[in-house]
């Protein structure tokens, strides 16, 4: 019989399910398709995907950090990790930015 390892994290299958849809939601709201299915009422009122979104991601996150220990290695690991997270997140945010940028200015 095999167990899982120590290092095997718990999903929250539905959770992340719901938050895949609440972030598709949003993606289709911010798509404006005149006459199109992003103008059902459904993605109309996204901005509530938004909250629920939010809402699913700290349960999720606060359950996971729960599980490790936060003094020492532990926390500096926790750091680490959130920081390399947020600066491939921001590089892509700035990479995005700049390409909009140039495309906008023309020749």
């Amino acid at each position: 019989m095999t167990h899982p390892s120590p290092r095997h994290k718990h999903r929250f299958i539905v959770l992340d399910s719901f938050r895949g849809l609440c972030a598709l939601s949003v993606v289709v709201f911010h798509l404006h398709l005149w006459q199109g299915f992003s103008e059902w009422d459904f993605f109309r009122s996204a901005g509530l995907m938004v909250e629920f979104f939010f809402t699913l991601s700290g349960f999720v996150l606060a359950y996971r950090y729960q599980q490790e220990a936060m003094n020492g290695r532990g926390f500096a690991r926790y750091m680490v990790s959130r920081f390399f997270s947020d600066l491939s997140a921001a590089s892509g945010d700035v990479a995005a930015v700049y390409r909009v940028a140039v495309a906008a200015s023309g020749p």
